[in-house]
């Protein structure tokens, strides 16, 4: 079978084990028992389908190695890790979306690779309640965020109904009258409200339109912010309800849900928290998190780079600032995939480490997070960029220290930029793809070229 069709298979309902643990308990389709609430906090896919898709590569590697004149044997065995880990990290990474302008306050985790991510200006929502939108592409479906400004009290949205009468019949009723705006075809195929730890005012929904393209999303409000309601959706793209799920409507609102409620439900938590055990640090145009008792121990300079070390207790926090390396450069938008072979060159190579890897979005703002078992320790990254330089911020926590790595996760992922607004209305590329295949995509700068005859997510509501 060809790897293609081995990916786009494995995209649909895919989960690896993740051990004993709770499980997802949702009135959503596509919501499974036998998936962990904590699946999300794992980077790398597992099970049958990871050895199959590393067996893959390493048979395809050995087959290019053999029409190779002189090849070094030797280096077999490391071409081929290499081969495994940037496939992992291309086609088999999450993205981590982290949403605090206009008022938001959110931090979840999707179970799929960013291909290509922005976030678009509120200017352009000025006359409606919502306050921000955004959204990624991965190889499957395209994803969708969008927060909207809603009054005070218990009533849904901006309706008239208390949100503890509201029920099937009503949800499908508003959502109907909605979308007869609309000058194409929608209707509205399937929802209900549900409850969910930590959620307030939560509901979900599938939008068809006539071409069986189905939107599927959850919307819900949080306690911290609780005039602010959000809508996370996705919908698969064409190839898939095309040639895989075709006329089945029960299972293309399933496998359209189905990430929703395994992987971004259990993963919603206000971005803020980490706020209360951290303090800031600026570097350059962003401000990271450092744990709070954190001391900046040394500044170095070396040749055109630049370094601030921190320390808490036994844990470093290394930050730095460089000149992209050659052949880097925001016009070809192969930074992130630059840094991506350095890091596994660097830190996965020796010993072959198993790696794991995101992209993370603060508000449109791209990083490559990664995170890598070390001896005797965790080294946690994140790699971003401005026009001119590279930014990095490296953490080392040796094993024997007991805080929870998914508590440092959240302190480095944190960051905030000064650009992040300028940023809006452009597209930028995540670590789900190769420069390779840049070209092949045509991407354009701007979100207008980018999402050119794709439904965006407010068009439903």
């Amino acid at each position: 079978m060809k790897l293609r069709r081995l990916l786009l298979l494995s995209c649909i309902g895919l989960i690896g084990t993740i051990g004993v643990s709770q499980a997802i308990d949702v009135n959503i389709p596509g919501a499974r028992p036998d998936i962990s609430k904590e699946a999300y906090q794992d980077y790398r896919i597992r099970g049958e389908f990871a050895k199959r898709v590393d067996n893959y590569q390493e048979a395809e590697v050995r087959k290019w190695a053999q029409h190779q004149p002189n090849y070094n044997n030797e280096k077999l065995d490391d071409d081929i890790y290499q081969v495994q880990e940037l496939t992992r990290a291309i086609h088999h990474s999450r993205t981590v979306y982290i949403i605090t302008d206009n008022g938001a306050d959110i931090k979840f985790t999707g179970s799929k690779e960013s291909i290509i991510g922005w976030s678009v200006d509120p200017k352009h929502m000025s006359k409606s309640t919502i306050k921000s939108v955004g959204g990624t592409i991965n190889a499957v479906s395209d994803f969708r965020y969008e927060t909207r400004q809603q009054p005070k009290g218990s009533k849904w949205e901006d309706t008239n109904i208390e949100y503890t009468d509201l029920n099937k019949s009503l949800l499908r009723d508003t959502l109907n009258k909605r979308l007869e705006k609309r000058k194409d075809t929608v209707r509205f195929v399937d929802g209900d409200v549900f409850t969910y730890p930590g959620l307030e005012k939560a509901t979900w929904d599938v939008i068809g339109f006539d071409n069986h393209h189905v939107v599927g999303t959850i919307n819900f409000t949080l306690p911290k912010t609780p005039t602010i309601s959000y809508h996370i959706g996705q919908s698969l793209n064409k190839d898939i309800i095309k040639n895989i799920i075709k006329d089945d409507t029960q299972r293309s609102i399933s496998d359209t849900m189905w990430p929703l409620a395994n992987f971004v439900l259990p993963s919603i938590k206000p971005a803020s928290d980490v706020l209360a055990y951290t303090n800031p640090v600026h570097f350059g145009p962003y401000t990271f998190r450092v744990l709070k008792n954190s001391k900046l121990k040394k500044h170095e300079v070396i040749g055109p780079a630049e370094y601030d070390v921190y320390m808490s207790g036994r844990i470093k926090a290394v930050f730095g600032k460089q000149p992209f390396i050659k052949g880097a450069s925001v016009e070809k938008q192969n930074i992130l995939y630059s840094y991506l072979r350095t890091v596994v060159k660097k830190y996965g190579l020796q010993g072959h480490k198993r790696l794991q890897y995101a992209t993370v979005w603060n508000n449109g703002v791209p990083a490559l997070y990664f995170e890598a078992n070390k001896e005797n320790a965790t080294l946690f990254g994140m790699v971003l960029y401005d026009n001119q330089y590279v930014y990095t911020y490296y953490l080392y926590k040796p094993d024997d220290v007991h805080v929870s790595n998914y508590k440092l996760r959240d302190v480095i992922q944190y960051v905030a930029a000064k650009h992040s607004k300028e940023w809006n209305d452009k597209a930028f590329v995540g670590i789900g793809i190769s420069p390779i295949m840049l070209d092949v995509l045509q991407t354009s700068p701007t979100i207008r070229d980018i999402v050119k005859d794709k439904k965006a997510h407010n068009d439903k509501k």
